[in-house]
Order: C-alpha cells, then structure tokens, then sequence
C-alpha cells in the first residue's frame, strides 16, 4: 500500500531563527551562569566554614585541660561570621595528648584528632568531614562539619538563582520578542512596497528612513532591477531589430519565389533558382548571426584555455573550399614579438565556441568582401602580455568615418551610401557587433585600419592569462 510522504517543513522565519538562536544563546549563558555562581558559593562557603572550624577549634583550646568528659559548647565571643551559623552544623571535640576523648559537643560522633594541625578533608562512614585541627600542650581540639551540610546551603542558593534566572530569561523572552517584531517590520514594508508593484514596473525602491542593514538589501535589489531593466530594454531592442531586419529578406524571398514561378524559358529560369537560393543563403546567414548574438550576451566567460592557433587554422580549414571557389589566396602566419620565445603557443583564456566565432565572422567578411583573385591573410603576433590577432584582405576597404558605425548592430555601409552593386555581396550588419562584443567580453580591443593590400585590416588585442604572463 503506497504511502503519501510526509510534508516538508517549511524554511523558519528570520524572527523565529533569530528568537531561537538569540533566546538559546540567552538560556545556554544562563546556565553557566548558574554553574560557574555555584561552584562559586560552594568556594566561598567553604572558605568561611573552613575559617569558622579554624575559630571554632582555637576557641575550644580555651577550655584546655579538660578533667573528665564534659559536652563542649561554642563561647559567645566568637567572631560575627560564626555566630550567624546554626551551631549544630559543627562538631567539636578535646581530646588528651594521648588522643583520649575529654570532651565532645555531639556524643554521637567521633572525629580522628589526627597527628598534625591543620585542615583535613576524610572520609567517615559513608560522609566526607572537613575537619581542623589544633594540637596544643594540654591536649587536641577538634572541630568537624558534615560536607553534606555546606552543600545543601549551597544547593539553597542554587534554587534561588534559579528562580531569579527564570524570572530574567522571561523578560527576556518578552522583551526580544518586541524588539524583533520592532526591529524586522522594516522588511515586511519592503516586501509589500514589492508585493503590490505590477509585474512590469521596474522602478527603484526608496531607501529613506530604513536601517542600514535593510538598506543595503534595497540597494542591492536596486541594482539588480536596474540590470533587468536593461537587459528587458535589450532584448526589446534585439526582437525589433530582429522583427526589422527579418522583414527586407522575407520580403525579397516572396519576390524572388514570384518572379520564378513567372519565368519563361529554361535559363531565366535557372538564373531565378540561383538568385532565390542566394537569397535563402543570406537569411539563413542572418538567423544563425542572430542566434550567435543572443547566445554570448547573458553569459559570463568562462575560464578555459583556448590555443588561438589551433582556433585559426580549423576556422581556415572550414573557409579553404570558399576561397578556392573565388581564387582567393587564404593564408595563416604566426610569430613572436621581440623577447618572446618562438616555441609559446597563443594559449588564452575564455569561451572556445566565443573566440571561434570572432575568427569565423573576421574570416567571413574578408573572404565576402575581397573579389576573385585577391588575397586574405590572418597574423598571431604572440607579445609578452597578450596576443595580437589580424585579419586584412585586398577589397574595397571602410572609410575612416564609418570605423565606429560598422560595429553597431545592423548597420550596413551599402545601404547608407545606397552603392551597392548589382552583384555585391550585401551583409547582414551583425557579423561586426558579434565580433566587437565577444572581444570586449574577454577583455580585449579591437580597432580597423588600413591594410597593406588596400583592404580592410581589423587587429584584435586579447590579454593573456597571468600565469603564462609570469
């Protein structure tokens, strides 16, 4: 027979964890107090119960010498702090120096004289005496005291510091309780101030007259609302962008799709299926662009090791059957800055897949933008802090004005100077965003120039971890 399981406790509040711990930490001190105030009494008692037999037996020294056996009594000239104890709670005997019992004032018990003055701690019986001692000429005086006793007055107290402790962690208990309900109801304004916002509202929470505690937890939500605010606004701006961009090559595609299915001969017909299968070709370019992008910007990096050579030459490898097609010379070269051993590797640190994608997209609008015949060349230059990564081509080329416009996102240069040609390859304006955002994710820059086949020349500067830097 199956059993439902049982239900889960729920996590404790932060007043009942406060109030446990705080209260538990109250009740743990009391109780050493309590041990450590008793084993207190219990010294101090002894020290003036020791004393008191001390008194006690010098002063039956006074009756010395003792003829027959006579019952002995404490005189009244004793010090304050004896007469204030019960008087049968002390035994006192005289004893000749032949340790003969001459005088006793309980009969009922006899404490050993012993051979030295002093105090003793023995065992009679079944019961531990504290027992004094002073041996005079005339014979030996003895005063004892049960240790039973002096625990039960000490036992006596112990119940009164326990009912005065019962009565403080009471109040205790009352006042903590007040001044956590006091002291958390801060919180409780803050979580209706957020529990009764729309979802959409994203606006800052006041910190004004609140705790500083509580106020750093504001601060940090804050914060936190700020971020998501604009990663909202970012990812409104994307999906309309995306919807934006999207829209001229569907639209193009329908085009292309009517004007092949109105073709009249064979070889319109052919050039309609090309010019519609470039088209799909460069939406498809756009969506998987698209989806690289959306990938790196809510993730951190990772810290892995990632060898750029090896990086470079499999991108190459990829785009060797692309330049080929086009008689494009594609080459990869690899050195050493000045001071720097020739046998390191361009080993970085981060995203693989991220690094992967700079290259490629790098790699792409070289081999895009340079005519048949040209040449498109990438450089590691490995320096004593980081790697210089280059890639320049022998096409068109940017003008200096547009260097920081390329990198925005779905900014083309042709459809701003409207100078495209016919067949001219026509971007998709992301390729350098993806680029430049990764980079900087990474902790590296990146900037244009000019290269030395009149193309475009992008160098890309990425730090090298601090272990291979030492």
């Amino acid at each position: 027979m199956d059993t439902e399981p049982p239900p889960q406790a729920g996590p404790l509040s932060v007043y009942r964890q406060l109030l446990r711990w705080i209260g538990g930490a109250a009740s743990i001190g009391g109780i050493c107090l309590l041990v450590a105030a008793y084993f207190f009494q219990l010294e101090e008692i002894n020290e003036i119960s020791n004393e008191n037999l001390k008194q006690i037996a010098l002063a039956a020294t006074l009756s010395m010498p003792v003829t027959g056996c006579a019952t002995v009594h404490i005189p009244h000239n004793l010090p304050r702090f004896i007469e204030e104890d019960d008087g049968n709670n002390f035994v006192t005997q005289i004893f000749d120096t032949q340790h003969n019992l001459r005088a006793s004032s309980t009969p009922d018990v006899l404490l050993p004289p012993g051979e030295d003055s002093g105090l003793r701690h023995i065992q009679l019986g079944k019961q531990r005496w504290w027992v004094y001692t002073v041996i005079t000429p005339d014979g030996i005086a003895v005063a004892g005291q049960n240790s039973h006793l002096r625990q039960l007055t000490v036992q006596a107290l112990a119940l009164k510091l326990i009912v005065v402790l019962a009565i403080m962690l009471a109040l205790l208990g009352g006042l903590l309780h007040w001044a956590l309900r006091r002291g958390l109801k801060p919180l409780q304004h803050v979580a209706d101030a957020i529990g009764t916002r729309s979802a959409d509202s994203l606006a800052p929470l006041t910190v004004a007259n609140y705790p500083q505690e509580i106020r750093t937890i504001i601060e940090a939500l804050n914060q936190l609302m700020d971020r998501l605010q604009q990663a909202l606004h970012a990812q409104q701006r994307f999906i309309a962008d995306a919807a934006h961009e999207l829209r001229t090559p569907v639209t193009a595609l329908r085009l292309q799709l009517q004007l092949l299915q109105r073709a009249q001969g064979a070889e319109r017909r052919h050039q309609a299926e090309q010019e519609l299968a470039q088209g799909i070709a460069r939406i498809e370019r756009l969506v998987l662009q698209l989806l690289d992008l959306s990938r790196i910007e809510p993730h951190s990096v990772p810290q892995l090791n990632v060898d750029l050579q090896t990086l470079c030459e499999d991108v190459l490898e990829r785009y060797r059957a692309v330049a080929q097609h086009k008689s494009i010379a594609l080459d990869l070269q690899v050195i050493a800055a000045s001071g720097v051993s020739d046998a390191l590797r361009p080993v970085l640190q981060g995203d693989a897949t991220a690094l992967g994608m700079v290259v490629s997209n790098l790699t792409d609008n070289a081999l895009r933008y340079t005519p048949a015949h040209g040449q498109v060349g990438l450089q590691i230059c490995l320096h004593a802090d980081h790697v210089e990564l280059t890639v320049q081509d022998s096409g068109p080329g940017i003008a200096k004005a547009e260097y920081t416009r390329v990198f925005d996102r779905f900014y083309r240069i042709n459809q701003v100077h409207g100078a495209a040609d016919a067949g001219a390859e026509v971007g998709s304006g992301i390729g350098l965003a993806i680029v430049k955002q990764t980079v900087e994710r990474h902790g590296g820059q990146i900037r244009l120039g000019q290269s030395d086949w009149g193309g475009l020349l992008v160098t890309v500067h990425l730090p090298l971890p601090k272990a291979a830097v030492s």
